[in-house]
């Protein structure tokens, strides 16, 4: 098995500020990937009570839309080279809201619904997966306000096929649960994949009795 790359922080906390790129490790890994992107909220203050603080530090920041531009923004910044966990490549995303109104997120204890896909012959499939918890306290509800964006890092696959990827956001124009679920994604951008990726999970090591995860 390929060297297992720590999934639990590839956030834009963990950058490592001034690294030489060139040292950084290929991420060339044979096992699809946990779902890794975590988030919180901030106000507005009568939106309390959704949870949508978590338990991430990964807060929104405050962004000005572009003229025109209106909706969820999914973009992966394929541009520049920057650290995943101190010692490996990666590349920036953001997932910004344009307006004009506040977007809302299923979670599990501060992860997204959002995960990274792959060309595999003619359809996207998923090369990341999201666990499921069986405690009901891990489930709660994200939000983005007009004007605010969530900033991430992810892994640069470097696998031994070439092909395009994109990730898949789940997300909703209001709180209401009940309501039918959204899906965005992002533009498509280079990936390297290996077979495994598309199906193999490593085991789980759990976290103790109270590890609601069981992989």
């Amino acid at each position: 098995m390929k060297q297992i790359l720590l999934p639990v922080l590839l956030c834009a906390a963990l950058l490592a500020s001034g690294q030489e790129t060139s040292k950084l490790n290929k991420v060339d890994i044979d096992y699809m990937m946990r779902g890794y992107f975590y988030a919180s909220s901030k106000g507005p203050s009568e939106l309390n009570g959704l949870g949508g603080w978590g338990g991430s530090s990964n807060g929104a920041r405050s962004f000005t839309p572009p003229a025109g531009g209106s909706g969820l923004r999914i973009l992966v910044d394929t541009t520049a080279v920057v650290a995943v966990d101190g010692k490996f490549r990666g590349q920036r995303v953001v997932v910004r809201n344009n307006g004009p109104d506040t977007l809302y997120f299923p979670a599990q204890d501060s992860r997204l619904y959002m995960k990274t896909q792959a060309l595999r012959a003619d359809s996207f499939a998923d090369i990341e997966y999201l666990p499921s918890s069986w405690c009901g306290n891990s489930y709660h509800t994200l939000f983005l306000a007009p004007g605010e964006q969530w900033e991430f890092i992810m892994p640069r696959h470097e696998g031994a096929r070439t092909t395009r990827s994109r990730i898949e956001l789940t997300y909703n124009t209001t709180s209401d649960e009940r309501k039918k679920a959204r899906v965005a994604y992002s533009h498509t951008f280079p990936i390297g994949v290996n077979e495994e990726q598309f199906s193999n999970k490593v085991e789980y090591c759990r976290g103790g009795l109270m590890d609601p995860y069981e992989d």
